[in-house]
């Protein structure tokens, strides 16, 4: 299944996701088949020539089953694709929080007039969707020339983390706007780069769809546990300043985790 327009291409074979589950029952199979194979040889007396030729046949056949068996490249790690979902997760998380609980944010945080809240949002949302498309432009440009995704990834991921403690320390709208900037900046380069790291440690390219079905639940999940966990970090902390040094935290936390993916740069 060819990799769809745009995103990178892995130059890996094909490789197993569940190398050691799939490996050691084909193995077993193929050791049940030949021991099958030498009952059927007809009985009598061939004599010993004819016996070591079966055995050699049998042999054979183990052999040429055994090199067909699907093995995982050298340096991939079955791991990477969890370490890829986890830092997704944590990164999208903390974008949970913000696009979620800002008008509240505005209201008790900064102190805009309940009037002024819708206009500020757009404000907001309009400087950091600029930042997000030049961002992306960019350094998708940028990654695809050097080959490398995991730099990216991981700055984007700590300056996203960066925007969300100057938001939660932001007093003004002014500062407000500064953090939104920010994270536009860390949002485009992330949305540039990750999806490409993601299709070049996923296990099998033949099966590219259905693995980026099972990630793509690392971006729908955190909306679904943002509104869930904010009202705990909200009852135990200082206010949405607290809730948004949290989802700093949460960027950065994904920022590590891609450190842990293997087999790509």
């Amino acid at each position: 299944m060819p990799v769809p327009s745009g995103l990178s291409r892995s130059r890996r074979g094909p490789a197993h996701d569940l190398p050691m589950i799939v490996v050691i029952p084909q193995l077993i199979c193929c050791f049940i088949s030949t021991i099958m194979d030498q009952a059927a040889i007809p009985q009598g007396q061939p004599g010993r020539n004819g016996h070591a030729r079966a055995r050699c046949e049998s042999r054979e056949r183990l052999v040429n089953r055994i090199a067909r068996i699907p093995q995982p490249e050298a340096g991939w790690d079955r791991t990477s694709p969890q370490w890829a979902f986890l830092s997704r997760f944590m990164f999208i998380l903390a974008y949970a929080f913000l696009v979620t609980y800002q008008a509240y944010y505005l209201l008790d945080k900064i102190g805009s007039a309940r009037a002024d809240v819708p206009q500020q949002i757009f404000l907001g949302t309009l400087t950091n969707s600029v930042v997000v498309i030049a961002a992306s432009l960019i350094f998708g440009k940028l990654s695809d020339r050097t080959g490398r995704r995991k730099i990216f990834v991981f700055t984007a991921s700590i300056v996203y983390g960066v925007a969300m403690f100057v938001i939660a320390i932001a007093s003004t709208f002014n500062g407000f706007l500064v953090g939104m900037a920010i994270g536009g900046l860390g949002f485009g380069m992330y949305i540039a780069v990750d999806f490409a790291l993601v299709v070049d440690v996923l296990p099998d390219q033949d099966r590219v769809a259905k693995d980026l079905g099972v990630l793509n639940v690392a971006s729908a999940l955190p909306f679904s546990l943002a509104p869930a966990i904010a009202p705990a970090i909200l009852a135990i902390g200082t206010g949405y300043g607290a809730l948004y040094a949290v989802a700093g935290v949460c960027a950065v936390i994904g920022a590590f985790a891609i450190l842990r993916v293997r087999g790509v740069g």
